[in-house]
């Protein structure tokens, strides 16, 4: 299986830092938040990686060289064994338009990963997924229960519970006004190659982009998709607050 991870945002919230850093090469605990993302595929079992960037996003193609990486040993030893490709998002028309951009490299069930969040968890949060994905065979996303009052700055699944983590997806909709449900989408996702099919029938919906969101949605119409509730804990680097909350949160998990 390959992973694959979009890292093509233009991290509009944290500026100015990001006029120059991607906010996925932010440091937390001394290194990238883009690292912690691939340490986690590695601990995992995947060794096939495809990111997603812009044109401003380079510097993570130089940081991540094994050529340029052998003055740090910790980062030679986790390149040891990967295999990294890139592939560039021209146009920024949103998640599923990053997604669709590796439609021509994947023609199996591949992982899918936010380069913006990362997670705390003793089993990695891709393994329990890639563990629960075992058992369907199907489409399955990590899911995250939060406060009702703050739906509507999230991806919602709809569905019912099939047992105390699968939810059995109905309806996903990108950041409702209203919803019974309080299970948001959470960064992490186990695809399969259909849902190529669906977000080139979708149109741009939410913030006038092409949302994954609606593709999947429309998938679970037509195949078994599903929710996991694993227990790992989400660290989302969206804004400036957020971010700090990372790295507090990340230190005292790590008694730094």
């Amino acid at each position: 299986m390959k992973a694959v991870i979009v890292a093509a945002g233009l991290g509009k919230r944290l500026l100015p830092i990001t006029k120059i850093i991607p906010k996925e090469m932010l440091p937390l605990n001394n290194k990238p938040i883009l690292q912690h993302v691939i340490e986690e595929i590695k601990e995992s079992g995947i060794n096939e990686i495809i990111i997603v960037i812009n044109r401003k996003k380079d510097i993570i193609r130089e940081y991540f060289n094994p050529e340029l990486s052998k003055d740090s040993e910790e980062l030679n030893k986790l390149l040891r064994d990967l295999n990294i490709n890139y592939i560039y998002q021209n146009e920024q028309e949103g998640l599923g338009h990053a997604v669709l951009q590796v439609k021509d490299l994947i023609d199996e069930p591949f992982a899918l990963l936010l380069g913006d969040a990362v997670f705390l968890s003793k089993t990695p949060c891709l393994k329990q997924l890639l563990d629960a994905f075992g058992k369907t065979g199907k489409s399955i996303i990590n899911i995250e229960r939060i406060p009702k009052e703050i739906i509507q700055k999230r991806g919602i699944a709809e569905g019912f519970f099939i047992n105390d983590n699968f939810l059995r997806i109905v309806n996903l909709i990108e950041k409702p006004a209203n919803s019974d449900s309080n299970m948001a989408i959470s960064a992490r996702y186990i695809l399969t190659p259909s849902i190529f099919y669906y977000l080139e029938q979708t149109e741009k919906g939410h913030s006038g982009e092409i949302q994954l969101t609606d593709a999947i949605s429309k998938l679970s119409k037509s195949e078994e998709v599903y929710g996991y509730l694993s227990d790992a804990v989400r660290l989302d680097i969206g804004d400036r607050d957020s971010y700090l909350n990372a790295i507090i949160a990340f230190s005292k998990d790590r008694k730094v």
